[in-house]
Order: structure tokens, then C-alpha cells, then sequence
């Protein structure tokens, strides 16, 4: 037999279709475990709330001009019979000031603060003294194992 120079024709390749099957198996698979995990971790946010410790600063108040004096009427030449004199204009009063109702916001912060600090004092002592408790357990718990030790050593 002789050998031929040209080189043989490449074998069929199989299975080309079932891994590209696979392959994009595999990739959907990804995108659905990506777009799950966003919606899963996606929180819709907190609602921000701020303390305010000082009340808001208010609008000058500008004072009123003073009135204005009132001119002085001037003499009259003499006549024989007094005529009577205009009365005097009625002085401006200026408007009263408009009152403004307390803002109360403040005073509700405050009385949210002082009793935070209540709870937080009680909480604090509630604590304590169930440490205070348990270290008298432990202590008594100590004490009792100690005096069986003792009375085992004792008795040996």
C-alpha cells in the first residue's frame, strides 16, 4: 500500500448541538439566580426622620414707627366771638401684634428624649441587678461545690 500525501479528512464531530444546549442551559440559569438575587436584596428604603434639638430661628420683628407729632394749631388773630376749636385728630393706634402659637414640636422632642433616658436607666438597672443575681448564684453555686469537695476530701 502506499501512502498518500494528503492528509486525512477530519472526523465528525458530535455532540456539538447537545453542549450548546447545555451552554445556554447554564447561562439562563445564571441570569435567573442574578435577577432573583437583585429583587431579593432590593429593600425599598427607610423613611428618614430627624430630631431637631432648637426651634426653628424665627422672622425679626420690626417695631412700629413712632407716630408722627402732631402739628400745633397756630394762633388766631383776636375776633370777637370765640369760635370753637376743631377737635384733635384720634390718635393712630398701631395694630396689635399677631401672637404666634407655641410650636409644640420642640417640646415633643424633648419629652421623647427625657423619656428615652428613663427607659434607658431602667433598662440599665434591670441589668445590674441580674448581674447582681447571678454573681450571687455563682457565688453560692461555688460555695456549695467547695463544701462537697471539702466533705469529700474529708471523709477520703
Amino acid at each position: 500500500m502506499q501512502k498518500s500525501e494528503r492528509p486525512h479528512a477530519p472526523r465528525k464531530v458530535t455532540g456539538k448541538w447537545l453542549a450548546l444546549l447545555l451552554a445556554l442551559l447554564v447561562e439562563a440559569a445564571f441570569v435567573a439566580v442574578l435577577i432573583i438575587s437583585v429583587r431579593w436584596q432590593n429593600r425599598r428604603p427607610e423613611p428618614v426622620t430627624a430630631e431637631l434639638y432648637a426651634p426653628p430661628p424665627k422672622a425679626p420683628v420690626t417695631e412700629a414707627p413712632p407716630p408722627r407729632p402732631i402739628p400745633e394749631p397756630q394762633p388766631t388773630p383776636p375776633v370777637p366771638e370765640p369760635q370753637p376749636t376743631p377737635p384733635a385728630p384720634a390718635p393712630v393706634v398701631p395694630p396689635a401684634p399677631k401672637v404666634e402659637k407655641a410650636d409644640t414640636h420642640a417640646a415633643d422632642i424633648a419629652l421623647r428624649a427625657r423619656q428615652e433616658e428613663e427607659r434607658r436607666k431602667k433598662d440599665e438597672a434591670l441589668r445590674k441587678e441580674a448581674e447582681r443575681e447571678e454573681k450571687t448564684r455563682r457565688s453560692a453555686r461555688a460555695a456549695a461545690t467547695r463544701v462537697r469537695i471539702d466533705a469529700g476530701a474529708g471523709g477520703a
